[in-house]
């Protein structure tokens, strides 16, 4: 396995929460990659819907260099992830399959986080070269889907998105998520339109401090 995506999967798999950001600019971005790796988190997804998303990635990722892993989401189509590749993202995560997924890691550096939600979509994305797999929307079937599906695939490393909050991403790690993925619940829409990054740092710290027995 290449190094980097030894390194990178390490780090998603230790850290066990990927913050998600959607649709936000960049000079904000700048300030919750701080906010998060004052309170602890070091795994943040952009989601290529936002403003500028790659060219954000590309800053975040020379700012905070190995302290922040930062990684691409939407990711839709083989053009945008090769772009978000470029950029300098560690791993790119979609809704559902990569298309061009066994291409876009390059020199096999990129983790790859397709997304499904059927135990058949879930192998049919391992099979295609996937490194974790998305199950989403989680907020369909909850935990005990999830535990449902650990049953017949626990050697396959899933992430959860989708309705997760700091309370639910508990349960989903005991009934086995490898990793939780949390947008809002985090990123609260009122902190960041007052310019209140302290509040999304403490909210980082509560929730690192939440799952450290787990």
């Amino acid at each position: 396995m290449n190094p980097q995506k030894r390194e990178t999967l390490k780090r998603l798999l230790e850290d066990r929460v990927v913050i998600v950001a959607r649709g936000l600019p960049p000079e904000v971005l700048l300030k919750i990659g701080e906010a998060l790796v004052t309170g602890g988190l070091g795994c943040l997804e952009i989601t290529l819907d936002s403003p500028d998303g790659v060219r954000t990635i590309e800053r975040l990722t020379r700012t905070f260099g190995d302290r922040l892993v930062v990684g691409a989401g939407t990711v839709l189509d083989e053009k945008a992830g090769r772009a978000a590749v470029d950029g300098g993202a560690r791993f790119l995560v979609s809704p559902g399959r990569i298309p061009g997924a066994r291409g876009l890691g390059g020199d096999g550096a990129t983790v790859l986080i397709p997304g499904a939600f059927t135990p058949r979509e879930i192998l049919d994305a391992v099979h295609e070269g996937a490194d974790l797999v998305k199950v989403f929307p989680i907020s369909l079937g909850g935990p005990r889907y999830l535990a449902e599906l650990r049953g017949p695939l626990p050697h396959i490393h899933l992430m959860v998105t989708g309705g997760v909050t700091p309370e639910s991403a508990l349960e989903y790690l005991r009934r086995g998520a490898a990793i939780v993925g949390i947008g809002r619940a985090v990123l609260e829409d009122q902190a960041i339109a007052r310019g209140d990054f302290v509040a999304i740092t403490e909210r980082a710290a509560a929730l690192r401090r939440s799952l450290a027995g787990v």
